[in-house]
């Protein structure tokens, strides 16, 4: 089903009255969050529409890095065993492949008898989003396949997503997988996405993992296993910026004297790590919460290819954290990052 801005708007309007008409102290401060969620969408997606890239703020890369100090540890351990395991991470794969690439109308077809391989649980789960207009996309020729941007209205469980259309098909399989498994888990949890939660990515490339992998059987085709190849090379490139972004912030914090010093310091930092001079990332949070997901979802996957049911119960248990649990704790009691790495760059980087 396609969708509008003005279907967020309405979405807006809808908690504005359930606010009003809501007694409980509680709730309404949910729907207040809610509406403040939405209100972001909408202007996060007038900006996509109306203006370039915006020029980055230093300062946001400052905010940033300290956040994660828990989680570096994993990805300096990460990014080393990719060094060491011998294979060329550092370049991608021209994806080329002896079959001929998908038509649109073989997508959802083949997207739900993904979903239905893996069992009544998941499927049904599968089913209630497409039954219940949880999830609306539009797919758009001028964005190159395999782009999607997705907005999420909580409390009324609706997500909208624009897919890029422009390119090979399968990518818009993979992706549409992928947004299928953050609606999955909206059903698991109506709070997943509803906290403050940041790793919500993982779930999502579980799912896309799974599914590229079930998509090569299933059509014998090796453009989803190459796919995969280059998500590789995707992470590791990501995790080597984040690691340098986070050796330029301490090289800013322990040098800078003031505010206008500390600007120049970093941008000064960034170009000597390599980053493009006209367009630099200060994306940090965006950079570390798909990387760290990726890791996660690597564990997630090598353990469903020995124990299927194993790997949706700590799925689950990821998913439905209680509101008072950390996020971190949550995530180490149930999969320890890096554990079947080596495994997975055996399984994946052969192809």
């Amino acid at each position: 089903m396609e969708w509008t801005s003005n279907d967020l708007r309405k979405d807006l309007d809808k908690l504005k009255s359930l606010y009003k008409l809501e007694k409980d102290i509680n709730r309404k401060e949910e729907i207040l969050r809610a509406i403040n969620s939405t209100m972001l969408n909408i202007c996060d997606l007038e900006l996509q529409e109306k203006s370039e890239e915006l020029i980055p703020d230093p300062m946001i890369l400052f905010s940033s890095v300290p956040k994660y100090t828990m989680y570096y540890p994993y990805l300096y351990e990460f990014h080393n065993k990719m060094i060491d395991s011998g294979y060329d991470v550092q370049s991608y794969v021209d994806i080329e492949s002896s079959k001929e690439e998908i038509n649109r109308y073989e997508i959802k077809p083949l997207i739900n008898g993904f979903y239905e391989s893996l069992g009544r649980k998941i499927y049904d789960k599968y089913q209630e989003v497409n039954r219940d207009n949880a999830l609306y996309i539009n797919i758009d020729n001028d964005i190159d396949a395999g782009n999607a941007i997705e907005y999420y209205v909580p409390i009324l469980n609706k997500r909208y997503v624009l897919l890029g259309g422009f390119g090979d098909n399968r990518d818009i399989v993979n992706t549409l997988t992928h947004e299928y498994g953050h609606s999955i888990a909206s059903v698991i949890n109506p709070n997943r996405y509803y906290k403050e939660d940041f790793f919500t990515e993982i779930e999502s490339m579980f799912f896309e993992m799974i599914g590229a992998d079930y998509y090569y059987k299933e059509t014998n085709d090796e453009w989803y296993m190459l796919h995969l190849k280059n998500k590789v090379n995707n992470y590791f490139i990501d995790a080597s910026d984040v690691l340098a972004m986070k050796r330029v912030s301490d090289k800013t914090f322990k040098n800078m004297n003031d505010q206008e010093s500390s600007f120049n310091l970093c941008y000064k930092y960034l170009r000597r790590e390599n980053f493009n001079d006209l367009f630099i990332p200060i994306d940090v949070d965006d950079r570390m919460k798909y990387t760290f997901g990726y890791m996660i979802a690597i564990e997630l996957f090598e353990t469903y290819k020995e124990d299927k049911d194993l790997a949706f119960t700590l799925l689950e248990n990821i998913v439905n954290r209680k509101k008072n649990e950390s996020e971190y704790s949550t995530i180490m009691s149930n999969v320890t990052p890096n554990k079947s790495l080596k495994k997975h760059l055996d399984r994946v980087m052969r192809y």
